[in-house]
């Protein structure tokens, strides 16, 4: 799975199956939030900039 900028997530699971319904269902999540996801990832990186933490 790969999101913007590069960065890369794994799954982990108990089981191949487990690992496979964990990746359908963020795939639909992800096509269906894409604005959400770009938007915490935004304040993520202004995060990440904040000086002083």
């Amino acid at each position: 799975m790969s999101f913007q900028n590069g960065y890369k997530a794994q799954i982990v699971a108990s089981s191949r199956e487990s690992a496979v319904r964990y990746k359908k269902h963020l795939d639909a999540a992800m096509a269906a939030a894409p604005l959400e996801l770009e938007s915490l990832e935004k304040l993520w990186l202004r995060a990440r900039r904040t000086p002083g933490q």
